[in-house]
């Protein structure tokens, strides 16, 4: 996979916070909202804490307290 996105500058890694921790509970809070389901849950604790989503990464921008408006911004702002 790393070798297939290396020649990809505009690689973003969005994420709520910088503290794994914080962001999987925030995660967890979203998904309240629309699901309750288990699996999923996981899946997200899984992409926060696992090293390949930081490695591949090019630029991580936070989401916390952001709204998506805010965040799309962000990203065209910084291609």
């Amino acid at each position: 996979m790393e070798k297939t996105l290396k020649p990809y500058q505009s690689l973003f890694l969005l994420i709520p916070s910088t503290d794994k921790e914080e962001s999987i509970q925030i995660l967890h809070q979203r998904l309240l909202q629309i699901t309750d389901d288990n699996d999923v849950f996981e899946l997200n604790k899984h992409f926060v804490t696992h090293p390949s989503n930081q490695k591949l990464a090019k630029q991580t921008i936070y989401t916390k307290e952001k709204s998506a408006d805010t965040v799309a911004e962000e990203i065209i702002l910084s291609i």
